[in-house]
This record gives structure tokens, C-alpha cells and sequence, in this order.
């Protein structure tokens, strides 16, 4: 079964995350590389290499040294501008590619502190209406420790995530 990659769009906030990362694992392992465009013939392309690496992160000594997928983005027109495209658009992918295990993790961290925000909302949200009723609130002091647990998470996520 193939997809069509140039219609399936995710609805707003619905990222598959367990989808992208299925296809990081059975994928070209990271990291990904991009040569520079220097065409030897008019068709010559930007090189997307993906290199299976050492520990000590060398290419692993294969009959391919390491090289295990190879794609080219061939400039659509031999002129400068189009190099210096092909050479941006290879750079994005590859930066892409690098960085989506990162990428992921943060989106999953930010889901489970919005969980942990909107439940503080909701308990509190439910006290302040037992209250505006004249009725005594009788788990205060839970909701201060949720409250106060899922602001400090979400207050050290956001001062790391501007250094």
C-alpha cells in the first residue's frame, strides 16, 4: 500500500506521533547529510546521503562505507538560482530528518503538560462554581498541589525552551 505524501494532511494539532516515529525507525537511520552541488553535467543534482555510523561516529566500514540511501534533488533548470534551491531544499530536508526525534519528543512533552494544565483548569474551574454556589470546596488543598505541580512543570519546559 502506498500514500500519497502530497495530499495526507495531518487536521490542525493531530500530529501521528507514533507514525512519524515508525517511519524514523524503519527509515534511513539518522543522521542524514547533504553534499554540495557541484555539477559535473547538466543534469547533476544535490546528494541527500544517509550514513550508518560507528560509535565513535565515523561511517561503519561496509562494503558501502556506511552509505545506505542516496537521493537526489536534480535543480529543475541549470542556472544558479535554481543550484542555490536545490542545495536550500536539501539542507531543509536533512535538517528535517535530524531534527524530528527532537521535534517529537517536545511535542509530546507539550501534550502531556496542555493534559496536566487543563485538568489544574477543570478542578479549579468546578471549585469556583461550587464556591459562586455558597458550598464549601472541600479539596483546596488538591487542587493547590495540582495547580501548583503543573505550573512548575510548565514554567521549567518554557525557560529551557527559550535558552
Amino acid at each position: 500500500m502506498t500514500t500519497d505524501h502530497t495530499t495526507a494532511q495531518p487536521a490542525p494539532g493531530m500530529i501521528d506521533t507514533d507514525a512519524l516515529r515508525k517511519a524514523l525507525v524503519t527509515g534511513t537511520p539518522l543522521p542524514w547529510f547533504a553534499l554540495d552541488f557541484e555539477p559535473e553535467y547538466p543534469l547533476d543534482g544535490v546528494c541527500i546521503i544517509g550514513l550508518r555510523l560507528d560509535a565513535d561516529g565515523s561511517p561503519m566500514h561496509t562494503p558501502t562505507n556506511g552509505l545506505v540511501a542516496c537521493a537526489t534533488l536534480l535543480p529543475t533548470e541549470v542556472d544558479a538560482l535554481d543550484a542555490e534551491r536545490a542545495e536550500a531544499n536539501a539542507a531543509l530536508i536533512v535538517a528535517a530528518v535530524n531534527a524530528a526525534p527532537a521535534l517529537l519528543d517536545e511535542v509530546e512533552t507539550l501534550r502531556a503538560q496542555n493534559e496536566a494544565l487543563v485538568g489544574a483548569l477543570e478542578r479549579l474551574h468546578r471549585n469556583f462554581h461550587t464556591l459562586l454556589r455558597g458550598q464549601p470546596v472541600r479539596d483546596v488543598a488538591e487542587t493547590d498541589a495540582e495547580v501548583t505541580a503543573a505550573l512548575t512543570v510548565h514554567r521549567k519546559t518554557g525557560e529551557a525552551g527559550r535558552g
